[in-house]
Parts: C-alpha cells; sequence; structure tokens
C-alpha cells in the first residue's frame, strides 16, 4: 500500500509540474494542443491512474463506517449534480481540454471553474467517506492542483477567444464572487 501511495503522490507532482510548464515554456502541456496528442494521453492517463489507484488506497484503508459516510455521500451528490450540470453545458470534448465555443452560461455565470469545484466537492466527500490520513493527503494535494490549474487555461483562453473571454474573466470569478 505504502508503494501505491508513493506512486499517486509522484503522478500529482507530475500533474504539478505540468502547471508551470504550461505556463511558463513553450511546453504546452495543459489544455492539450488537440486530440490524441502526446499531451492529451499523458494527462488523462495520469489522472485514470490517479482516480483508480486513490480508490483502492481508499477502499483498503477505509475507516469504517458511520455517520461520515452519509455526510461524504451527501457531499459526493452534490458535487456530482454540480460535475454533470457542467458536462451538460459545456460539452465533454471541451471539459477534456479541446477547443469548442466560449461557455458563459449555466454554472459558468457564477464561476469560470464550476467543475473543478464539483471535482473538489467529490473528492472532499469521499475522503470523508473512507477517513483516513491516506486519501486526505491525496485529496488536499489534488485540490491544490485544482485551484492552479486555472493559471494555465486562463492565458491559453484569451488566446482563444480573445476580448470575449477577457470581458466574461471580469465580470466572472475565478471560482467564487470572495476569490478572484
Amino acid at each position: 500500500m505504502g508503494t501505491l501511495f508513493i506512486s499517486l503522490l509522484f503522478v500529482e507532482l507530475l500533474l504539478g509540474l505540468s502547471i508551470p510548464l504550461s505556463i511558463y515554456s513553450r511546453l504546452h502541456i495543459w489544455p492539450p494542443p488537440g486530440k490524441w496528442t502526446w499531451q492529451f494521453f499523458c494527462k488523462w492517463s495520469a489522472v485514470a491512474y490517479l482516480v483508480v489507484g486513490y480508490l483502492v488506497i481508499g477502499v483498503t484503508n477505509i475507516a469504517g463506517f458511520g455517520i461520515y459516510t452519509y455526510i461524504g455521500a451527501v457531499v459526493i451528490v452534490a458535487g456530482l449534480v454540480l460535475f454533470y450540470i457542467c458536462i451538460k453545458t459545456l460539452s465533454l470534448a471541451a471539459t477534456s481540454g479541446l477547443k469548442e465555443k466560449l461557455v458563459t452560461h449555466g454554472p459558468y455565470r457564477w464561476s469560470r471553474n464550476p467543475m473543478y469545484i464539483a471535482d473538489m466537492t467529490v473528492l472532499i466527500g469521499t475522503a470523508i467517506i473512507f477517513n483516513n490520513v491516506y486519501t486526505w493527503i491525496i485529496v488536499l494535494i489534488w485540490c491544490f492542483l485544482f485551484i492552479l490549474t486555472p493559471l494555465t487555461e486562463e492565458p491559453w483562453l484569451k488566446k482563444e477567444y480573445g476580448e470575449e473571454y477577457v470581458v466574461y474573466a471580469k465580470k466572472t470569478p475565478r471560482f467564487f464572487s470572495f476569490v478572484k
């Protein structure tokens, strides 16, 4: 179990390193330059490994069932509902980092990144259910990466959508109204 935990932390480190690479270099990892590019494959393979590994660690180290299970389930359902609304509003292709039209309606009226809010909500809900130190460490790092990821997307969005995105970004907070 320790090896899986260390490898998941390593994958998170690699995903985290893709953020400054995408911002400060010509090596554009996220959003990917196209479908089935090496960047697309590497990013989504790492995420898939992280999800599966996280669930294995969580299930095999679960602290037991109780009130945390119910609280976590409610948090997960809330996150999944928001996730579903975001997918329906944005499209699966745009959610995968591929260019589509700029979406400014639905949950994107209130936040430029409601999908990341949904993802973090689901992750926190599962960590509440699993209730062990391994999953909390993974979730906290993962949530930190979700908070940083828009920094890689915003320059790309400005380049792709121009003034339309600049106007949208000025009137819509990055996450919540108190975090612009």
